[in-house]
């Protein structure tokens, strides 16, 4: 770490110029960022706070004016319970009348006895003043309110309680809600106390609060009818809310939701709704803001934030450009000298380098990098040059082994009593694999198959010696046998490379057809009778010639007869893998032998060469092939 920070470093100036800018900028953004939205948070808990005030200062207001009407109703209850009977009409509704004028926001009050609880002449008897067109009316003709609901509720419920909301069938015709206290004498209700409260009443109540911005609030019935909601034509229609938004009424009706951020069921934006559910009477009040009143100073700051990154992108892209300049200015350089170098032009050097960061390390290098490739070209040059030489030397040693073999088909244009072909591909330009076929006598053909232990020139010059000592000895003893053991002692006594070769010798006689043969750790040839029928040579008793001294060989024979047809062969066919490294099996030449082996030689010989280089499906090339084919005719 500390020869990083002293050594003059192309990274460190990089790094300290990029770093020490960025880091200036995200302070900046952080400091700005954390100062910003404290302000906005600060801000935004005043704006919540101030709408939940208002909704909780509203919902408390007409709580306490629900409670109040219901303090109402039992004090006529209370005030009765000291009236004696038979009861004086004129007073109670001169109380009744002032207790409309105490509280202007009831919209009317009274008694309601059941049939003969007060006079037995009288089917029913009731006391009720109201307010109607901003003044004060006598006895609303009710038309049997002992049917209504609100009514045969309060009597039948022992304590007081609100009703359902209902439109009045009087005078009034509103919608509204009656709070009925018991009337009970001597252990009997006779009736009930009632005070009446418009929902027009509960609406002018409401108009009064004042709430931010956007926000409005609605009061739903129990079954989620609106009963108001400003400026809406949902009011008063028998809408439900359950008509708009289902799983909304659920959640505010069952109370699950005192405040939490839905869809506004009117606009259909989000919005943060706030419901305040009363239990007496059993109406519901909720408020609703939307999210983009409260949200307007938290976008500030989002657009705030997009113009303070923007300025940091622009800040830190002029700084980056700085350094770039600074570092790619020697980089242009080395780009010409290499564009020159490219070129041809390998006398383009760089300008020695003062500075002694990775750029002057880099021109250093590069110099001598320059120096190294002029000596590169020129050494590639020269082995260019002998491996042309080479090249050409190993051309005609291929040419010179090739002559060596005989290739001129039909071998014995004269002769109809027999036929051979044979085919040769080394692995490389020359090989150690070989073949010969020459006339001893008349009417006895010699021939050899064999394969030198290694590949290339030192197997070439070992095939040469090989098969010139083979072709003087069978010539002078004419025996397979003896012919093995004396060229075994030569090659043994001069083999200080330890090579070693494996052959197969015969002398076939073509009057009798029979092959006397000796194999000295070849591959067994395979003879395919004219019947089809393919079976291989038995081995003799031998080893590779050149390996080791005092080997004792042994021959052995076999009858050909008119069609039959002998196939020799080196381990270049038996072992030739495929791409997955599977070889061609000895079985496989012989399920060939056995169909195509009545082909003439020449296309024997090739049929197999070809068989052998499709299973090996252009892989490479692993051993020297040889192939000779000899099949022995009728004579004429």
């Amino acid at each position: 770490m500390l020869k990083f920070l002293r050594r003059p470093s192309l990274r460190r100036r990089m790094l300290l110029w990029i770093l020490g800018s960025v880091s200036l900028l995200l302070t900046a953004m952080i400091v700005f960022v954390y100062i910003l939205g404290s302000d906005i948070a600060r801000a935004q808990m005043h704006i919540r706070a101030k709408y939940h005030s208002v909704e909780i200062a509203q919902a408390l207001n007409l709580g306490t004016f629900f409670e109040r009407a219901a303090t109402i109703g039992r004090m006529l209850e209370a005030q009765l319970d000291e009236e004696p009977f038979p009861l004086d009409g004129d007073r109670i509704k001169g109380r009744l009348e002032s207790v409309l004028r105490t509280f202007p926001r009831i919209t009317g009050c009274g008694y309601f006895f059941e049939p003969d609880a007060v006079d037995p002449a009288t089917k029913a008897v009731w006391f009720y003043k109201y307010r109607l067109g901003g003044r004060i009316r006598n006895d609303d003709p009710v038309d049997d309110y002992l049917r209504e609901t609100w009514y045969r509720e309060g009597v039948r419920n022992p304590q007081p309680t609100w009703s359902q909301p209902y439109i009045d069938t009087g005078d009034t015709e509103e919608l509204m809600v009656t709070y009925c206290v018991p009337l009970v004498r001597g252990g009997k209700t006779i009736g009930v106390a009632a005070v009446d409260v418009s929902i027009t009443a509960i609406k002018e109540q409401l108009r009064a609060m004042q709430l931010p911005g956007t926000s409005y609030y609605f009061l739903l019935a129990p079954d989620g009818r609106f009963l108001a909601i400003p400026g809406s034509p949902l009011e008063g229609t028998g809408t439900t809310l359950a008509d708009i938004d289902p799983q909304l009424s659920d959640s505010i009706l069952n109370g699950s939701i005192r405040m939490a951020e839905e869809m506004d069921p009117v606009h259909r934006e989000a919005s943060w709704i706030s419901s305040y559910p009363m239990a007496e009477p059993d109406l519901t009040l909720a408020f609703v803001t939307p999210m983009k009143a409260l949200l307007t100073q938290t976008r500030q700051l989002q657009h705030l934030l997009i113009v303070a990154g923007l300025l940091g992108l622009v800040g830190l892209f002029f700084v980056t450009r700085f350094v770039a300049r600074s570092v790619s200015r020697p980089v242009e350089e080395l780009t010409e000298t290499v564009r020159r170098i490219s070129a041809g032009d390998l006398s383009a050097r760089l300008a020695p380098a003062a500075r002694g960061d990775e750029i002057g390390e880099l021109t250093t290098a590069f110099n001598q990098m320059t120096e190294d490739i002029r000596a590169y070209i020129a050494q590639s040059e020269a082995t260019a040059a002998a491996n042309a030489r080479l090249e050409q030397d190993l051309h005609i040693s291929r040419e010179i082994q090739m002559g060596l073999l005989p290739k001129t088909f039909p071998a014995f244009p004269g002769r109809t009593d027999f036929d051979l072909h044979a085919i040769i591909e080394p692995a490389r330009e020359v090989g150690g694999d070989f073949y010969d076929y020459f006339l001893l006598a008349e009417n006895k053909l010699a021939f050899v198959i064999g394969d030198v232990s290694d590949k290339g020139i030192p197997a070439a010059l070992l095939m040469a010696v090989t098969k010139t000592l083979i072709e003087a000895t069978v010539r002078r003893n004419e025996d397979p046998r003896r012919t093995a053991e004396l060229v075994n002692e030569a090659l043994y006594q001069r083999n200080e490379a330890m090579m070693f070769v494996t052959l197969f010798l015969g002398i076939l006689d073509l009057e009798t057809g029979r092959v006397v043969y000796c194999n000295a750790g070849h591959n067994p040839p395979l003879l395919r009778r004219a019947s089809g029928e393919v079976e291989t040579l038995p081995l003799t008793e031998g080893a590779a010639l050149g390996a080791l001294n005092d080997v004792v060989f042994a021959e052995a024979s076999v009858t050909m007869g008119a069609g039959d047809v002998l196939l020799l062969y080196t381990d270049g066919v038996t072992e030739a893998m495929s791409p997955a490294e599977h070889p061609y099996r000895v079985g496989q030449l012989t399920e060939l032998l056995a169909a195509r082996g009545d082909l003439p030689t020449g296309e024997l010989t090739r049929v197999v060469f070809d068989a052998v280089r499709a299973h090996a499906a252009g892989a490479p090339q692993s051993d020297d092939i040889a192939i000779l084919a000899i099949r022995t005719l009728a004579r004429a």
